[in-house]
């Protein structure tokens, strides 16, 4: 949406949410823009602070953090018909991301122009930093994050795929099994750097195997 002053702010009659972590909200501006949900990206020092002050200056304003939104109350079941179409291929895609610890699911979500969206919990997300600095540390350090990890109980990160999305409609029914897992390896990744998640060292592998075989499919005679 752009800029808005603290006056826009006071004109406005809908709920106003924000977040204090510049990482989430890239992460779900375009869910909340696509919902017509104002999110303010509060990352500034004062920010959350001059929030709450407008909050007091007019009591029917409705300013809350984003933590108390569950984002995937945007992120809608399809039709039971849609379901049992694309069941075939959400177990397929399941199979594909299950060394990735990560689940798949298929919702109904907008915008329509985003094919995937990837949501972890908290631990989840830990556990993801934990593997990221080990890749990038010696031998000793990589122990003592091998014991944090141990610490980190349930956990769960998810890849939604977009029934509304035309490229994920037509993966659906694309009946080449290695095309599918390329385009939907390729989507898994655009979806960590859209959320700017570092991508470990085996997804930055998946990323260039997969343009190097798109480019061997482009070139075969």
């Amino acid at each position: 949406m752009g800029e808005l002053s603290g006056k826009d702010l006071l004109t406005r009659h809908d709920p106003i949410s924000f977040t204090q972590d510049m990482n989430q909200f890239h992460r779900t501006s375009s869910l909340m823009l696509a919902q017509s949900q104002l999110l303010v990206n509060a990352c500034y020092v004062y920010d959350a602070s001059l929030l709450r002050m407008i909050q007091e200056y007019d009591d029917n304003l409705i300013i809350y953090p984003l933590e108390l939104i569950a984002v995937d109350e945007f992120l809608q079941d399809p039709s039971i018909d849609a379901q049992v179409e694309a069941d075939d291929f959400v177990q397929n895609a399941k199979r594909i991301f299950k060394r990735f610890d990560c689940d798949v699911a298929l919702k109904s979500f907008s915008p329509e122009q985003l094919p995937v969206f990837y949501m972890l919990d908290e631990n989840a997300e830990t556990l993801r930093e934990i593997q990221h600095s080990k890749e990038n540390s010696n031998e000793m350090f990589s122990s003592m994050l091998d014991a944090f990890a141990e610490e980190i109980g349930d956990h769960k990160a998810t890849l939604f795929l977009n029934w509304r999305n035309p490229l994920i409609r037509r993966l659906i029914h694309l009946s080449n099994a290695e095309k599918v897992k390329s385009a939907l390896e390729i989507l898994y990744v655009q979806a960590l750097l859209t959320g700017r998640f570092p991508l470990k060292g085996d997804e930055m592998a998946l990323l260039n195997d997969n343009l190097i075989q798109l480019i061997e499919w482009g070139t075969a005679e």
